[in-house]
């Protein structure tokens, strides 16, 4: 009698199996749980707990990191112009510094004029005759030295950085390289096909010529960058400044410090966060590009091109300066009327 049974325990089993074969004759029976019925097995294109428990495991697919964590087109032509595997490795494998992804650009950025205008609103004259009152000293010292009115140096430095009040926290040479690598080449064809995808009258030519034209705008900064941190003694990773990779209270680009920097109140080196040195270095700039406190307003909107190519900056500072100047010209006369008031009085 158990020997019938366990002829027909056994002839079921069989019967099963031939029939799970021949229902997915490519599944294994590893791959079977008691939760799985044949009918599941059998119901084609219908996902089920079988289904998904079969399936192969997805793999999350990694960019292979690069020797120097995406920055080796910027690398290579560093290293052709000098700067050492050491200099290279101590920043661009430095933890601060993030790995190098795609680099958007635009082929004909505008900056609107309603970025400044706020520079103009009575409390912002008001910081900045603060600021001309409390350092008539180095402001003098500059309009001495380099013939540049105290009112455009004090215009300047409050667009700049609002006389220190925001000099920025973003590691400048990240910044500044992401700029000097947009030539890549998988970057270039990247930023094609997303303008493409606005403008249907993108070519990849043009795409190309203004990548060129951004990387030798801004890869002179990197070498500038290094040689900074050579004759501070300092990993160039350490400066901070703003998104666009300028610093200090007048937001110089680094080869804007090494041309410009003035040590003027003599402790030894150029500190753009020294308030001092600050004043001096941007009269020290726009005295290189011939300013004159006589000129026409077009060639002084030339001269602050110079510092920003922006026309809507340009009209910000000059804003500033004349708003500053026909303050402190109104102040000087009504003084001139109180002294000759009490003159007569007398």
């Amino acid at each position: 009698m158990k020997l019938l049974k366990y002829c027909i325990l056994f002839l079921s089993l069989t019967i099963l199996s031939i029939q799970i074969a021949e229902a997915k004759p490519n599944t294994p029976w590893k791959k079977f749980s008691k939760k799985t019925s044949v009918k599941a097995v059998q119901k084609k294109g219908k996902k089920t707990s079988y289904s998904k428990k079969i399936s192969a495991p997805k793999k999350k697919i990694t960019s292979p990191r690069t020797p120097y964590n995406g920055w080796d087109f910027l690398v290579a032509r560093l290293k052709k112009d000098g700067i050492t595997e050491r200099e290279i490795r101590a920043v661009y494998l430095h933890p601060d510094m993030p790995e190098l992804g795609r680099v958007p650009f635009s082929l004909n950025p505008k900056e609107s004029s309603s970025l400044y205008e706020h520079f103009t609103s009575e409390k912002k004259i008001h910081r900045a005759r603060a600021f001309l009152e409390a350092n008539a000293v180095p402001l003098s010292a500059a309009e001495k030295q380099f013939q540049v009115n105290r009112y455009v140096i004090a215009a300047l430095l409050l667009v700049e950085s609002d006389y220190g009040r925001m000099t920025g926290r973003e590691v400048v040479v990240n910044r500044l390289s992401r700029l000097a690598a947009l030539s890549e080449p998988s970057n270039v064809e990247w930023n094609y096909y997303e303008q493409l995808k606005k403008d249907a009258s993108v070519t990849f030519e043009g795409i190309k010529k203004r990548a060129a034209y951004l990387e030798e705008t801004f890869y002179p900064e990197i070498p500038a960058l290094f040689e900074i941190g050579r004759k501070n003694k300092i990993n160039p990773i350490s400066i901070r400044g703003s998104s666009a990779g300028a610093f200090g209270l007048p937001q110089f680009l680094p080869t804007s410090f090494l041309r410009f920097g003035v040590d003027a109140n003599n402790d030894g080196h150029v500190s753009l966060f020294s308030m001092t040195d600050a004043i001096a270095s941007a009269a020290k700039f726009l005295h290189h590009y011939h300013w004159d406190d006589g000129q026409s307003k077009e060639h002084a909107r030339q001269v602050l091109w110079n510092y920003n190519r922006s026309n809507a900056y340009v009209d910000g500072v000059l804003n500033v300066a004349v708003k500053l100047s026909k303050r402190a010209r109104s102040a000087s006369n009504s003084d001139h009327l109180a002294e000759k008031d009490v003159s007569t009085k007398r």
